[in-house]
C-alpha cells in the first residue's frame, strides 16, 4: 500500500513539471490552437512586412503624398489611319442671279443716205453704195442690214446688190455667203436689200452695201437705211 502510494506520487510530480518546463523549440505550428496569438501575445517590431496578410498591409496604406513635378512631354505619336470619307453634303442653296453682263457688241454704224447719185460700175468692178469703217481688236462676228430703193440712168438692166467688206489695203469681196440680190433696174425706184454676216479676224474694215451692173456701167441714185454691227465670238 505505502508502495503503491509513492509510485502515485512519483507519477503526479513528473507530469507537472513536464508542463511547466518545455524543452527549447518544441512547441511549432502543430502544437498552437487556432486564435491562440493575440495582438497582446505580440511583441512590438517584431514582424516584416511579408508577416502581414493582404488585408494587414491595405489597412497600412498612409495618406496620399505631394503632387509631384511635371514630367516631360513624351515623343510625338505616329499619324492615325487616315479616315473614311464622310457622307455626301446636301446641296447648297441656289444662289442669286448674277448682273447681266455686256453685250458683246463691239462696234456699230447706222447706214444711211438720200438721194446720192454716184457712179455705178460694171462687173467685176464694184461700187461702194454706202459704207462705214470699223475697226476690231479681237474676232467679232459683223453684220450688215440694209433696205434701199434705187434707180439708174440710160436703159434698164440688172444690178447686183450686196453686203460687201474691205479689209485696209484689201480687195472689195462679199460679205457671208448669202445670194447676191438682183434686181432689174431702171429710171424708175426699185426696192432692194441686204443682208450677211460674217466672222472677222482683227484689223480695220469698211463694211456695207455695194452694187455692179451687169450689162454697162453707168450712174445710180439710191435711197438706203440700216446698220452695220460687229459682235465679240465668245
Amino acid at each position: 500500500m505505502v508502495v503503491a502510494c509513492l509510485a502515485l506520487l512519483v507519477a503526479m510530480s513528473g507530469t507537472s513539471y513536464a508542463v511547466t518546463k518545455l524543452a527549447p523549440k518544441s512547441v511549432g505550428t502543430k502544437q498552437l490552437k487556432d486564435a491562440a496569438v493575440t495582438t497582446a501575445k505580440v511583441r512590438d517590431g517584431s514582424l516584416a512586412a511579408n508577416d502581414l496578410s493582404s488585408a494587414a498591409k491595405l489597412a497600412l496604406k498612409g495618406a496620399p503624398g505631394a503632387q509631384g513635378p511635371r514630367g516631360a512631354s513624351g515623343a510625338k505619336g505616329n499619324p492615325g489611319a487616315k479616315g473614311n470619307p464622310g457622307a455626301k453634303g446636301d446641296p447648297g442653296a441656289k444662289g442669286d442671279t448674277g448682273a447681266q453682263g455686256p453685250s458683246g457688241v463691239v462696234a456699230g454704224r447706222p447706214l444711211a443716205s438720200s438721194a446720192n447719185t454716184v457712179p455705178l460700175a460694171k462687173l467685176p468692178s464694184v461700187t461702194a453704195m454706202d459704207v462705214e469703217t470699223i475697226t476690231l481688236t479681237e474676232a467679232a462676228f459683223v453684220t450688215v442690214n440694209a433696205a434701199a430703193t434705187l434707180s439708174i440712168a440710160g436703159s434698164s438692166q440688172e444690178v447686183i446688190v450686196f453686203a460687201c467688206k474691205t479689209p485696209e489695203g484689201g480687195a472689195t469681196t462679199q460679205l457671208g455667203a448669202v445670194a447676191n440680190y438682183r434686181v432689174l433696174a431702171s429710171t424708175t425706184r426699185q426696192p432692194v436689200s441686204a443682208a450677211a454676216g460674217e466672222l472677222l479676224q482683227p484689223g480695220t474694215y469698211q463694211v456695207g452695201v455695194c452694187s455692179s451692173a451687169v450689162t454697162t456701167a453707168t450712174s445710180q441714185t439710191y435711197f438706203i437705211s440700216g446698220n452695220v454691227q460687229a459682235v465679240v465670238v465668245e
